[in-house]
C-alpha cells in the first residue's frame, strides 16, 4: 500500500511554500494534526483552504474524511495537481481502484501540460501518477479475482446443497431392505 514516506514529504514540502507562514503550516510542522485540520479551515483562499484540508486530514489518518474532501475539491479544482496527486493516493488507498485510477490518469496529464510547474514538479508528480496507477490495476485484478472465487465458492456450495437434497428425496422415507 501507498504511505507517505521522508522523500513524498519533502517533496510536499517544497512544493508546498505557500503556507510557510500560517498557523496551518505550524501546526502540521508540529505534528499537530488535529489544530492543522482547523487551521486549514481558516486559510483564505478557496484552492489553499482545499488543499490543506485535504492534507490535514490524510496526516491526522483521516483517510475517509481526507478523501471525501479530495472529491469535492476536485470538482472545483479539477486540474491542480497537487489535489490529484492526493486524491488519486487516498483512493487507491481505501481501495477505490476506479476513482484512484481517473485521478492518477488526470494528473499525467497535468504534469506534461501544466506550465506552472517545474521540470522537477512534473517529474515528481508523472511518477506519482504512474505508481497510482499501476497499484490501481494491481488492486483491480485482486478485486476481480476475488469476486471470481466468490463466486466460484457460491456455485460450489449450492452444487453441493443440490446434490444433498437430491440424495435426500431420493432415499428419505424408502423402505428398509428384506432382510434374509
Amino acid at each position: 500500500m501507498l504511505m507517505p514516506t521522508l522523500l513524498n514529504i519533502c517533496l510536499l514540502a517544497v512544493v508546498s511554500q505557500e503556507y510557510s507562514e500560517t498557523d496551518y503550516s505550524v501546526s502540521l510542522q508540529n505534528r499537530d494534526f488535529v489544530a492543522a485540520v482547523a487551521a486549514a479551515e481558516n486559510l483564505a483562499k478557496p484552492l489553499d483552504r482545499s488543499r490543506a484540508q485535504v492534507e490535514s486530514r490524510f496526516w491526522a489518518g483521516d483517510l475517509t474524511g481526507a478523501y471525501a474532501t479530495a472529491l469535492i475539491a476536485l470538482e472545483s479544482h479539477p486540474e491542480d495537481p497537487r489535489l490529484l496527486h492526493r486524491g488519486a493516493e487516498l483512493a487507491v488507498q481505501l481501495l477505490q481502484t476506479d476513482q484512484g485510477a481517473d485521478w492518477a490518469q488526470r494528473l499525467a496529464a497535468v504534469a506534461q501540460t501544466d506550465a506552472t510547474l517545474t521540470p522537477e514538479q512534473g517529474e515528481f508528480y508523472q511518477r506519482q501518477a504512474e505508481l497510482n496507477l499501476r497499484e490501481a490495476t494491481r488492486l483491480k485484478s485482486i478485486q476481480a479475482s476475488e469476486q471470481n472465487a466468490l463466486a466460484w465458492a457460491r456455485g460450489t456450495a449450492g452444487l453441493f446443497l443440490l446434490v444433498g437434497l437430491w440424495i435426500l428425496a431420493r432415499f428419505w422415507g424408502r423402505p428398509a431392505a428384506p432382510s434374509a
